[in-house]
């Protein structure tokens, strides 16, 4: 594209005038440039008296003196701003000599959690949402973390669409925010095409209505404040949103200045008081973000967000996924597995769309999984998952199999049995590892397989170890025979579950899991977890690459009584089959299972 061309020139020259700065720098510095100069060549193309005054006015302009360029018209521009945005977030900049290049990259992307969602997934979104309210002129609506405000432009044209001068829906209507400068400047330009004549005071209601600001942390509020909404916060009919996808932990390429703004958000979240529900575990922008969209929705208002699947089964979101189930009415749940192309930041991500009304009742949740769909009643959830209350991605006949498997115990109930992580840090006991050879062989979680444990390994453990490990492991466990799992396990991988005996001396690395017990216990233990039944049990409510000793603990264990550990099967379909009846599946189902 052209437009790339003119980027990558402004690039070059920002670089040649900046030797102080970075490539990184001047890319972001002439992206802002080339933002400022379409926008004010459309002014420009419009015919808009003072047109630069009126940029400097009513956009975040930071300084800059745009310029016009003659190459671009109106028409085009406001889409060329969009594009130009979303190749900036999936690409970095190499300078070499006088050569630039570009290079696939998510690193801007992962730095500010944006993702830009597929127009047809914002069109359902937003008339899914909206379908339960009247629409007038009156009505309120907010595009919260809008980004280029696709959102905000699709609100627009359902409003035209039912009879609301466009005129109206720009002034009165229809609100955005977005705490990055140069993508609320696009959605303020998207907000200008809608107009006929660009006036002073439109302009001046458009700055006004797409703010840009971080919702989640109101400006009146300071670090370690208790959190009071201000009297004269503006609540809203409807809410929609993509929201930030962004984990508030700082990473090996996170610079000290920006670790100290993480630790400094996340004191905040913590301790002012605004979030209940949304800070536990590791805080997420998206939990947040729902949990504050709430909150600026009337009683009643609508909801529609689209959001990682982890919100109804992760653990670390149980408290919010209580909050939205047992306060609010959650009305439905689209979910689309990770390969589903939702986005065009060449995201891959399990997702889903929920729809909500705030202080509502949740009686029966219709749910679409897999292009089918059907209803789900509270009850059912609350019976199936009653601590967390997870809802899985699964069909509707995934759910009548799982109501089968849920009334047996669970692993966590059988009082002989210990449910561990591998007792050797690989990290903090490192200098416990050698090369010499020692009774004790380290085993790491890559080496347990299908078939058993790799024991090709020259990494051992010395016997000073075992000194600094704790009364009850080396009462229960050192020495013995363990049943012994991978702790990592990548969430597409068909076999989640790969359990395998160890010997008595080994010690396992926490890239481990185990199980530790009487033998005959373990024997017979091994025979349900190498089972297709409770592979596919543990799935339904994982939601990462973690095998976690909170998740085994859920899965459910039919009557040991029942098996004889000595059993053999001739094929993993016979062992399949005898599982499931051991369950009280029927043929179909088993079948089903099998099939898997």
């Amino acid at each position: 594209m052209i437009v790339i061309d003119t980027e990558n020139e402004l690039i070059l020259n920002t670089y040649r005038k900046s030797p102080d700065k970075s490539v990184a720098q001047c890319a972001e510095l002439a992206h802002r440039q080339l933002i400022l100069d379409l926008i004010f060549t459309y002014f420009v193309e419009r015919n808009i008296a003072d047109a630069e005054q009126m940029m400097q006015n009513y956009f975040i302009t930071d300084g800059y003196t745009p310029q016009f360029r003659s190459l671009f018209t109106a028409n085009e521009i406001s889409n060329l701003c969009e594009q130009l945005q979303i190749v900036y977030l999936n690409s970095n900049v190499k300078i070499k000599g006088e050569a630039i290049s570009r290079g696939i990259s998510k690193e801007n992307m992962i730095a500010s959690g944006a993702v830009y969602t597929q127009h047809a997934i914002v069109k359902y979104i937003v008339s899914n949402t909206l379908k339960n309210i009247e629409i007038t002129e009156d009505i309120k609506i907010l595009d919260f973390a809008c980004g280029t405000g696709r959102f905000y432009k699709e609100c627009i044209d359902k409003l035209i669409s039912v009879g609301i001068p466009s005129e109206t829906a720009v002034s009165k209507c229809i609100e955005a925010t977005d705490i990055n400068p140069i993508a609320i400047n696009i959605t303020r330009l998207k907000a200008c095409t809608y107009l006929d004549d660009i006036t002073e005071k439109n302009l001046q209601s458009i700055a006004k209505n797409i703010r840009c600001e971080n919702a989640l942390m109101p400006r009146e509020m300071a670090f370690g404040g208790l959190f009071v909404s201000p009297k004269d916060e503006k609540l809203f009919d409807a809410i929609v949103s993509n929201p930030p996808y962004l984990v508030l932990k700082p990473s090996h390429k996170t610079t000290p200045e920006h670790a100290e703004q993480m630790r400094k958000q996340v004191e905040y979240f913590r301790k002012s008081g605004q979030y209940r529900h949304s800070v536990e575990g590791m805080l997420n922008l998206y939990q947040l973000s729902i949990e504050r969209m709430l909150q600026m929705l009337k009683p009643n208002g609508e909801l529609g967000v689209i959001c990682p699947s982890t919100l109804f089964a992760d653990q670390s979101a149980t408290n919010l996924r209580k909050y939205l189930l047992l306060k609010n009415k959650v009305r439905h749940i689209t979910y689309y597995p990770e390969k589903a192309e939702l986005f065009e930041n060449n995201v891959t991500q399990a997702t889903n769309i929920f729809f909500l009304q705030k202080n509502g009742i949740t009686d029966n949740i219709s749910i679409t999984a897999d292009n089918k769909s059907f209803d789900i009643n509270i009850d059912s959830i609350k019976e199936l998952f009653p601590n967390n209350l997870e809802i899985p991605l699964i069909s509707g006949k995934d759910w009548l199999i799982l109501k089968k498997v849920s009334k047996f115990p669970r692993l966590k109930t059988i009082k002989n049995v210990r449910n561990k992580r591998g007792e050797l840090d690989l990290t903090l006991n490192n200098k416990f590892i050698t090369s010499e050879p020692t009774p004790h062989l380290l085993i790491r979680g890559k080496m347990i397989t299908d078939k058993g444990v790799e024991r090709t390994s020259q990494e051992y453990v010395s016997e000073d170890f075992i000194n600094i490990k704790s009364s009850d492991y080396q009462r229960y466990d050192y020495g013995k025979v363990r049943l012994i799992g991978q702790n990592i396990c990548n969430i597409d991988n068909p076999q989640r579950l790969r359990f395998a005996f160890s010997e008595p001396n080994d010690i396992l690395g926490n890239s481990c899991n185990y199980l530790s017990s009487d033998i005959d216990t373990l024997k017979k233990l091994h025979i349900l977890l190498s089972s297709a039944l409770l592979n596919w049990r543990f799935r339904l409510t994982s939601s990462n690459n973690h095998i976690n000793n909170y998740e085994l603990d859920e899965l459910p264990i039919a009557d040991l009584n029942n098996i004889d550990q000595s059993m053999r099967f001739n094929s993993n379909r016979e062992l399949n089959i005898f599982v499931c009846n051991l369950y009280g599946l029927d043929k179909a189902e088993t079948e089903y299972i099998c099939n898997l």
